[in-house]
């Protein structure tokens, strides 16, 4: 008896080491936030697939998804359960980000309520870049380069931006956004979302108050050195 109970812990490892994972993307078509199940449709060369998955406890929260969302997933087809999910891109999406991409210089600055003179944008010389879904804000102190940087989420009807990264002594960083553009002009209002409890702007204007500061910035697109 205890070799079988042996032979079947060692075969269940076997199996999970070997499973295969694969990651998708698709189409929320429906979801069970209580019974932790989701289906999502994909397309692929021989028409539309439908996938009823059940969710597995670490592959996070789902409570934000709904049906129409597109996502990118990773699944065990053996076991049927999805072990990652995060919301993807709209074709909507992609479009804008591919607008949004390249160099960004800051011409006006509302910082915590206060405009920068054009002495402090010149000595500081603040700038973003765009590429793919990274973002960097540059800016000079004290004759030296700093940089912050992450990954950001566009929603195109909201036009809203989200980041997530890492600030020039590592510390975590979360901005909340609204953005617009127009042309060579990119206007771009985020509040630091300190303490997971900020509220996005709903204007193009900085305020005061740490630790949930909002700063505004009126950008112009430059050529890529």
């Amino acid at each position: 008896m205890l070799r079988v109970a042996v032979f079947l812990m060692i075969w269940l490892f076997t199996l999970a080491a070997h499973a295969e994972i694969i990651e998708l993307e698709g189409t929320v078509k429906s979801i069970d936030q209580d019974a932790r199940a989701i289906s999502i449709t994909r397309k692929t060369p021989k028409g539309e697939k439908l996938l009823e998955l059940e969710v597995a406890k670490n592959a996070g929260d789902i409570s934000g998804f709904k049906e129409g969302d597109r996502v990118n997933f990773a699944y065990n087809p053996d076991a049927e359960i999805l072990t990652k999910i995060e919301k993807g891109l709209s074709e909507d999406g992609k479009r804008v980000l591919k607008e949004l991409e390249g160099l960004w210089a800051a011409v006006k600055v509302d910082r915590h309520g206060k405009m920068m003179t054009p002495k402090d944008l010149q000595e500081q010389s603040r700038r973003i870049i765009i590429e793919g879904d990274k973002m960097t804000f540059e800016e000079t102190r004290d004759g030296k380069v700093v940089k912050f940087s992450g990954i950001i989420t566009v929603d195109p009807e909201k036009k809203t931006i989200d980041l997530i990264g890492k600030g020039p002594m590592g510390a975590d960083m979360n901005l909340l956004a609204i953005y617009s553009l127009k042309g060579d002009e990119l206007k771009f209002c985020f509040r630091q979302n300190a303490d997971g409890k900020a509220e996005r702007p709903t204007e193009f204007k900085a305020t005061e108050g740490s630790p949930n500061y909002s700063i505004s910035y009126t950008l112009k697109r430059l050529k890529l050195e």
